[in-house]
């Protein structure tokens, strides 16, 4: 990395306020908030594990260096006809910047009443803190198992713009899972899924 030249000091010298100042505006700073709105400051919000940067007006996300999010919540299967009773869910998400992944499933631990086959089968993603977006788009792939028949289909994930992500496989005339097969949410059934996208 080339040097700075403000940052330059003879042997003996004298730190100045100026030099320090330079010290001061070119060092990264943190704290538990989003400050550092200078634009082109860097600072680190070390509650979010954030790295962010000034606009001027206010800073914005430039990347993140923590741990994963837990997806403990905030998920969950919808078909018609369906009413759950109880869910086992469990992943992670990242986000990096612009950049989002993650990995998990959902198991359906109990149900009060099966869904009806032949519908569609969709999975809430809103514990993922997804970002809206315009039109559908793949952001991932899935494999679905149906646990009473012991049977598993794998496929694409397409994101609506309310985050719900429906399912996608080969078989059918539009391939979605629940019609593609004709498949009826009931106990023991899972989903795993994978993603990886850029936010809009």
């Amino acid at each position: 990395m080339a040097t700075r030249t403000s940052f330059t000091r003879v042997s003996g010298g004298v730190i100045t306020t100026a030099w320090a100042n330079s010290m001061r505006d070119h060092l990264i700073p943190y704290s538990g908030a989003a400050d550092g709105v200078t634009e082109g400051m860097l600072s680190v919000d070390t509650a979010t594990d954030q790295v962010r940067i000034g606009t001027g007006a206010a800073t914005v996300e430039f990347g993140c260096y923590g741990t994963s999010t837990a997806i403990t919540s905030g998920m969950g299967f919808t078909q018609t006809g369906f009413s759950v009773g109880t869910y086992t869910v469990s992943g992670n998400v990242t986000r990096y910047g612009k950049h989002v992944v993650g990995s998990g499933f959902l198991l359906i631990a109990s149900v009060t009443t099966p869904g009806t086959a032949g519908n569609i089968i969709t999975f809430n993603s809103s514990g993922l803190h997804f970002p809206a977006v315009a039109t559908n788009r793949c952001v991932g792939s899935v494999m679905f198992q149906d646990g009473s028949a012991g049977q598993t289909w794998g496929g694409a994930i397409f994101m609506d713009t309310l985050g719900a992500m429906s399912m996608y496989g080969a078989q059918g005339s539009n391939g979605a899972v629940g019609i593609a097969p004709s498949i009826g949410l009931d106990t023991n059934d899972v989903v795993w899924f994978s993603i990886s996208y850029h936010m809009a």
